[in-house]
């Protein structure tokens, strides 16, 4: 009898001591969860890996785009091949006036095209500097929001939520209500 008491007392402290160990790694992931950095939906799709080729704008300087977050971001898709483009950029330009570039960033990402084509699309509609224009050599961004259509709009919120993803072209009100959207995401 004082066998059967001794297995199942041992028995009783493998289990203790499995619960203990058990909830201690739990703890200990938990813990490490909340110290891990998290990377938002912006980050991912905006931010450059080592040994990319980087964003630049029209001069050929490079730009950190993955610095916007914080602010809301609308990233335009486009390219100077593309007709819907002609219409939505000029609509985004307009709309970017609205806005104080403290509060929402418009930045306007070209789909692989030499420099000097995107910058003669834009000049020839007037699009101004209220827009930050990118070169994306690789066309990264496009791959990085499974694009398939011409323009694509993208709204993520001050923490880089990704809150709207239009694809096609956007009339004045859509990129208006898409914007309030994106500022009031929680």
């Amino acid at each position: 009898m004082n066998l059967v008491k001794r297995d199942t007392a041992i028995t009783l402290a493998i289990i203790l001591l499995i619960i203990v160990l058990f909830g201690y790694f739990t703890y200990q992931v938990r813990i490490n969860d909340q110290d891990s950095v998290t990377v938002s939906d912006a980050e991912l799709a905006l931010g450059v890996a080592p040994g990319q080729t980087p964003y630049t704008d029209l001069n050929g300087n490079v730009v950190s785009l993955s610095d916007y977050v914080g602010k809301v971001i609308v990233v335009n898709s486009w390219a100077s091949w593309s007709p819907a483009s002609a219409i939505e950029l000029p609509l985004l330009n307009n709309v970017s006036k609205e806005y104080s570039s403290d509060e929402v960033v418009f930045l306007a990402i070209n789909r692989a095209e030499p420099g000097s084509t995107a910058k003669s699309f834009l000049d020839a509609f007037e699009i101004s500097e209220d827009i930050q224009l990118v070169l994306d050599a690789d066309d990264r961004y496009f791959d990085s929001i499974a694009g398939f259509n011409m323009p694509e709009t993208v709204y993520y919120d001050e923490r880089g939520k990704l809150v709207v993803h239009k694809r096609g072209p956007s009339s004045v009100h859509e990129i208006r209500r898409n914007i309030e959207a994106a500022q009031s995401s929680k």
